[in-house]
């Protein structure tokens, strides 16, 4: 770890909380994708720590559901018969209860749109739906200090 990534841990009390960077680097490969750069650091900062972001505590975001979930999510978009698939480079933030989740294409890096998509939306829905149009704009907003952070981490 860098001394920039160190000195963000510490001003944030998250030391001991990121993820490994095998896992990372296991989801790049086995899903064939970049995680966004400013959120993979937030990852390596703070991704074992499900209390990290208080919205999502319940939700499946860190440590080994990661992985799990990458895969998950792609199950559960199958059993809709309208659309069947998400994209080829869909990074899967979080997964939630096993019926909704948020993803980004995660070839636009940081500047990607947000989509969700929920079991329980119409029946035969036709498009994911977007929830915010950067990544980088919904995490500013829900986690501001942490995001700063990652972002001064990844300049």
């Amino acid at each position: 770890m860098n001394p920039d990534e160190q000195a963000a841990l510490q001003r944030l009390q998250y030391a001991g909380q990121g993820l490994n960077e095998n896992v990372l680097q296991a989801i790049e490969r086995d899903f064939q994708l970049s995680i966004p750069p400013t959120y993979r650091v937030l990852l390596r900062l703070v991704g074992n720590n499900p209390n990290a972001i208080p919205e999502w505590i319940g939700t499946d975001w860190t440590g080994a559901d990661l992985y799990d979930i990458q895969r998950e999510a792609h199950d559960l978009v199958r059993e809709n018969p309208c659309l069947r698939n998400l994209p080829d480079d869909a990074f899967v933030l979080l997964f939630h209860q096993g019926y909704s989740l948020l993803f980004v294409p995660a070839e636009l890096g940081d500047a990607s749109p947000v989509f969700v998509y929920a079991e329980t939306d119409e029946p035969c829905a036709q498009e994911f739906r977007r929830v915010a149009e950067r990544l980088d704009e919904m995490m500013m907003h829900r986690v501001p200090e942490l995001w700063v952070a990652a972002k001064l981490v990844t300049s």
